[in-house]
Order: structure tokens, then C-alpha cells, then sequence
């Protein structure tokens, strides 16, 4: 993967439950961000089978949304292990509160 390059890998049950399908190629033109499907495979093996990956762990993030399903939070959270990839924000781990910076007058 290039320098800046962005992927969405996103699993469905089947083909029907992939939402705004006819979307993705209309994202990928506008936004830079590649989407990756599959209905039966594990993310591990979507990960694995993209031959044009190409990532440095260092300056990799994953945001993992997995809707509740600690199953698929696991299985994500050992493929970054895997993948030396540190960097990681979980749907199921509440942030710190953003901080916003005033600007203009009064500020």
C-alpha cells in the first residue's frame, strides 16, 4: 500500500447485506479510500489475499467497527498483532473526550 493510501475491508453474511454497495467505486474517485468485500471469508484471509498490499506497521492505523460482535473484534485485534500494527481504535473502547481549540475573537 502507498504512502497515504487508504483501505476499507468490510465483511458481510451475504452478498444482499452490504450496504451502499453501488457506492464504493464512487468513494474510491472521491475520497481515496479502496473497499474490500467479502461475505464468507475471515478478515485474516481478506488481509492475506490482497496481494497488492503493501503497509509499514509504524504509520498503519486500524479503526475496527465490528457492530458488537466481540468475536470479530478478537479475530481483528490478533490480525494487527499479527500485523505489528499498534495503532488502534476500537469501536468498543469509549475515547477521550475530544478537545477543541477556540479561534476569532473572544477566544
Amino acid at each position: 500500500m502507498r504512502t497515504g493510501e487508504k483501505r476499507l475491508y468490510y465483511r458481510a453474511r451475504t452478498q444482499a447485506a452490504l450496504t451502499y454497495a453501488e457506492e464504493y467505486e464512487a468513494w474510491e474517485e472521491a475520497t481515496g479510500v479502496k473497499v474490500v468485500t467479502a461475505t464468507r471469508d475471515s478478515f485474516a484471509d481478506m488481509f492475506d489475499d490482497d496481494d497488492t498490499l503493501e503497509y509499514e506497521p509504524a504509520s498503519t492505523a486500524a479503526i475496527l467497527l465490528t457492530g458488537g460482535d466481540e468475536e470479530s473484534e478478537e479475530e481483528l485485534l490478533e490480525l494487527c498483532k499479527e500485523a505489528e500494527i499498534n495503532c488502534i481504535v476500537r469501536q468498543s473502547v469509549e475515547g477521550a473526550l475530544t478537545e477543541y481549540l477556540a479561534k476569532g475573537k473572544g477566544a
